[in-house]
């Protein structure tokens, strides 16, 4: 499973966090430790340890670096 910036996940189980349950977002970054930063809402996911599903992509146009003001 590939996440990059841009992907729009929804949360299936997040530790710890049981009202992240359901929410949707769009990976925002990806820290340096692997952890997922997105629009749902504070947490970082924690791959591994929390369960999500990829929702959609979006492609990779590399004329196109920023997506709504999102570094690609």
């Amino acid at each position: 499973m590939k996440i990059s910036v841009g992907t729009r996940i929804k949360i299936v189980y997040m530790q710890g966090k049981p009202q992240y349950t359901n929410r949707q977002g769009v990976v925002t970054h990806i820290d340096d430790a692997k952890q997922i930063h997105g629009t749902w809402g504070g947490c970082a996911l924690t791959p591994g340890i929390d369960t999500f599903e990829i929702i959609a992509e979006i492609p990779d146009f590399p004329e196109f670096p920023k997506l709504n003001g999102i570094e690609r």
